[in-house]
């Protein structure tokens, strides 16, 4: 918004990028916005501060925000009485995030019918176990960003089932399992982006896919792609490969994104000129692939070649 030649940033926004100090003493405050009513706790370094959250300002449009804190558990209480929307834990030291008193719940029982996306930002490390969110039905988003050591395992099927999206991002991923969402079958979209990840494979996804209809592996590690990657997914519309690095692609790969009037983007990838391409030349120009001449390693625009060029041994003159 301007005003007299002058932006205006939004009250909001401005309070929230001011709420990054450390060192201050434990405190909660409420800031509207325009959408959402926000809710931020800092510098929490015991489970009695937790008593410090007002319950009626934590509405069914509340983000709530826990940061820059030092805790040994979330107790089985820390969200009682509330009804949030959004909780995002960012830079909380946590030994545990269950509360490991004898026979308590989990923490996030108590939003077990309001909460709607659950994001974990600067993280050394996700829950220990998933199934402390397996009761909240209404899920819908699980969100990861900047967690320093995660493992991609079979723990993740434990989500509740109806959660419709998962996204992975700037996250350091040591092992996965095989099977790591493969009975999430409500999932709609699914981002690992800027990690450390190597591999994919077919049965890491959701064995019954019907509804799924994004898949964003963008900046990763990843060397190839299965031909089987997206079989049996209908309602595919969206595979991004960008800037990973891969060297060639197979069209059962991307056949199905074709057939569903989708887009593939495979940018920034080392891919390299030769006949296992060619089946490019009769995909979408608005995809814009191009691969890399295995001589000269210019970049080309698929488009711009023949069968010929591809297959046939002539290299093609830029």
């Amino acid at each position: 918004m301007m005003k007299n030649g002058k932006l205006l940033v939004p009250f909001a926004v401005i309070s929230l990028l001011s709420l990054s100090t450390t060192g201050s003493s434990s405190r909660c405050r409420s800031v509207r916005g325009f959408v959402l009513h926000y809710y931020i706790c800092e510098g929490f370094t015991s489970t009695r501060d937790f008593a410090l959250i007002d319950p009626t300002r934590v509405r069914r449009d509340t983000y709530f925000v826990l940061k820059d804190s030092s805790l040994d558990y979330l107790p089985s209480t820390a969200f009682a009485r509330t009804k949030m929307s959004v909780l995002e834990i960012s830079n909380v030291s946590l030994t545990t995030y269950a509360d490991p008193r004898p026979n308590s719940s989990s923490p996030f029982e108590p939003v077990k019918n309001s909460l709607r996306k659950f994001i974990l930002n600067k993280q050394q490390k996700p829950p220990e176990n998933w199934d402390l969110l397996g009761s909240v039905g209404t899920l819908e988003t699980l969100k990861l960003q900047k967690i320093e050591e995660l493992n991609l395992t079979s723990d993740f099927n434990k989500l509740p089932r109806g959660i419709h999206e998962i996204q992975i991002e700037e996250a350091s991923i040591d092992r996965v399992d095989q099977d790591w969402v493969s009975k999430l079958s409500s999932l709609r979209a699914i981002c690992v982006k800027r990690t450390t990840l190597k591999t994919i494979t077919r049965s890491m996804l959701p064995t019954s896919a019907l509804k799924l209809a994004a898949i964003d592996l963008t900046e990763n590690k990843l060397s190839s792609l299965p031909d089987d990657l997206t079989s049996n997914m209908p309602a595919l519309k969206i595979l991004d490969v960008s800037f990973n690095e891969i060297s060639t692609l197979h069209e059962g790969t991307l056949a199905p994104v074709k057939r569903n009037g989708g887009f593939a983007n495979t940018m920034g990838n080392p891919l390299i000129c030769d006949c296992g391409l060619a089946f490019l030349l009769a995909y979408p120009r608005s995809w814009y692939n191009s691969c890399y001449d295995r001589e000269s390693l210019e970049s080309i625009p698929i488009e711009s070649l023949t069968e010929q060029d591809l297959c046939g041994g002539a290299r093609h003159s830029v």
